[in-house]
């Protein structure tokens, strides 16, 4: 029988609930024997109350996600279970069927990739991205308006010294003991403590009621350095230096927060060190550009000051320019070229990244359509969605119409969305699936950052994975990096689905990454963003030098 092929656990039953087939499977998953439970209720009562629910309305039940542990010395498998009616001639209900998929090697290796990138491999601390991401989702779900909370930078004193004498084995060692130390000092469950990297440390010091509260922190954390480190035999003294930024008064975003935690860090070592120092803000540092920018950007559009670049995207096995990322730069009258990191967040604010979002699109399909036109090769190119274009209602039939309007084919544009964007499963599913039926590629962008669901690559249909720079970038001196890697590569091999790395650099990232089976990247080591103009040129010489090679 097909049941007992399967490589899924299958459970039949009666209307009355009762077991009247249970594969060889479904013996190794639930550690039962087929000659227990036959023509009886299922042993496992969680499951057993679904069986009952569909017996009972009729209703299906599909990926429940199901922690079994079979009596098997195997230990915990993690399975997702669908159950759904039987149904006789007439319709009605005459059993259930259940059936359990393993997906246990998945689940860890899920967990896997989680950890590794949101925690930092010689500390075992929360890292960088792990603290700035829950100051985010503190922001957007947990703050009202009387909330105050502190970020802390710090930051050791004279640590070169110590690890230049000790060796870094035994720096190491020291950053370790300092982990433990601030982890003592800050061990209540609404306070935080990672690490950023190197010997700087931060300390989030949630719901606290005043200004007092964390000072009072930094005051024991400067107290509990005066005792001395063991490392290797040896009694030695370190200091530390602590800069503090206060929500809201310091700044109302994860990134303004971390900045002015960072300046009242370094005004504190320039003043003497060992000791904190609150944020106190300077009238001149940026303000005045940055409400400049928030003035001007609305009519940036109007005015054409935006302009696309378009960085290439490489065949690392032939060198060949295989698609470009489309990205935008604003053109500023006074403040010259401005990045997309000084702006997007202030488009974002505003709501104009939403026809900015679809500009850059119809842009960059005019432009594919132009090299396309004049005899280029055809190649992809790659559009950013935001998350506010994301979840508008018209955002499929936008697109359509700018497909229509640009002649584009649809096969050559890639979308590249963030895994953020899909946390609504089922609108996803909905978005998503509708432009895969216009022929339209898909791409997560910044992949490994996010929840990293894997189950998920396959029900949206994604093409390709895009592997963040900030794990490429310290790949070759950080074995957390390059593990997280390695595993995302494998994992998308294993999927089907398509990887690219981007930020590559140096020629021992790209070797790195050779030798893990990505062929495809991007970054300064082969090109940076080019505007139109040149990128047409470098494609038209490529193209050229293929010709001759082939005569």
């Amino acid at each position: 029988m097909v049941i007992e092929t399967t490589r899924n656990g299958i459970i039949i039953t009666d209307r009355d609930g009762n077991i009247t087939e249970f594969n060889e499977f479904a013996e190794i998953l639930t550690g039962s024997k087929k000659q227990d439970v036959i023509n009886g209720p299922i042993p496992d009562a969680k499951i057993n109350d679904f069986i009952k629910e569909v017996l009972l309305t009729g209703k299906d039940y599909e990926d429940m996600e199901f922690m079994l542990c079979p009596q098997t010395g195997q230990g915990d498998l993690v399975c997702l279970f669908d159950a759904f009616p039987i149904l006789d001639e007439n319709m009605q209900v005459m059993g259930a069927f259940a059936q359990f998929r393993d997906i246990t090697e998945r689940y860890h290796t899920e967990k896997q990739i989680n950890y590794l990138a949101y925690h930092d491999d010689l500390t075992g601390l929360p890292n960088r991205r792990f603290f700035t991401g829950h100051i985010d989702q503190l922001l957007r779900h947990g703050v009202n308006e009387n909330s105050i909370f502190a970020v802390m930078f710090l930051d050791l004193d004279s640590f070169k010294k110590i690890n230049d004498t000790l060796g870094h084995n035994n720096g190491d060692a020291l950053l370790k003991l300092v982990a433990e130390r601030l982890k003592t000092c800050c061990h209540a469950s609404d306070q935080l403590v990672s690490r950023m990297g190197g010997d700087e440390f931060t300390i989030l010091l949630q719901d606290i009621t005043d200004h007092t509260e964390a000072i009072r922190v930094a005051e024991q954390i400067i107290q509990a350095f005066e005792k001395p480190f063991a490392v290797d035999g040896y009694e030695f003294y370190i200091t530390a230096s602590i800069g503090i930024a206060f929500y809201p008064q310091d700044g109302t975003n994860v990134e303004m927060l971390m900045k002015n935690a960072d300046i009242a860090l370094y005004r504190m070592k320039d003043d003497g060190k060992n000791n904190y120092n609150v944020f106190k803000p300077n009238p001149n540092s940026g303000g005045i550009e940055r409400l400049t920018l928030e003035n001007s950007i609305r009519k940036a559009l109007q005015l054409n000051e935006f302009v696309v670049y378009y960085q290439p995207q490489i065949d690392i096995m032939t060198g060949d320019i295989i698609g470009t990322e489309a990205l935008v730069r604003w053109n500023h009258p006074t403040l010259g070229l401005i990045p997309p990191a000084k702006f997007i967040p202030i488009a974002e604010e505003t709501g104009i990244i939403v026809p900015l979002g679809e500009w850059v699109l119809k842009t960059a399909c005019l432009q594919n359509q132009v090299w396309r036109e004049k005899g280029l090769a055809p190649m992809s190119v790659s559009v950013n969605l935001s998350s506010r274009q994301f979840s508008k209602h018209d955002l499929v039939e936008t697109i359509e119409e700018i497909l229509r309007e640009t002649r584009m084919d649809p096969q050559y544009l890639e979308l590249e969305i963030t895994e953020s964007m899909t946390m609504n499963v089922d609108v996803a599913i909905e978005v998503l699936g509708k432009l895969k039926e216009l022929g339209i590629h898909l791409c997560i962008d910044d992949f490994g950052t996010g929840y990293s669901n894997l189950y998920y690559l396959k029900l949206f249909s994604i093409d390709r994975l895009k592997i963040d720079r900030s794990f490429v970038r310290d790949i070759m001196t950080d074995s957390n990096d390059a593990d997280i890697v390695a595993t995302i590569i494998a994992m998308a091999y294993k999927l089907g689905i398509d990887a690219i790395a981007e930020g590559v650099e140096t020629k021992d990232q790209l070797d790195f990454l050779r030798s893990q089976n990505c062929h495809e990247v991007q970054g300064f080591y082969y090109h940076q963003p080019l505007p139109a103009e040149q990128l047409e040129q470098l494609l038209m010489k490529s193209a050229e030098i293929k010709t001759n090679s082939q005569r």
